[in-house]
């Protein structure tokens, strides 16, 4: 799937098999196919990806922001880095 990451500074794509982030909700793992929906992410929380084709994680960390996902893409809208 496609995650693609926004913020006041940055714009970034990267191809990912899932991406992990906690949610107000609780924690979330997204994977492609997913069901659409979109997740306000936990305050001072840190969104965990893998990009295809690598062997460890990366990962965002967010102040605040929003996690749009559909079934073959994701945006991570940050709205207040860390």
């Amino acid at each position: 799937m496609q995650l693609s990451i926004i913020s006041a500074n940055r714009q970034t794509t990267y191809r990912v098999e899932w991406i992990d982030c906690n949610t107000t909700q609780g924690n979330y793992v997204i994977q492609e196919g997913h069901a659409p929906t979109m997740l306000v992410l936990a305050q001072n929380s840190t969104v965990s990806f893998l990009v295809t084709g690598e062997h460890s994680s990366s990962a965002v960390a967010v102040k605040q922001g929003i996690l749009d996902v559909t079934r073959e893409n994701a945006t991570l809208l940050i709205t207040q880095d860390k």
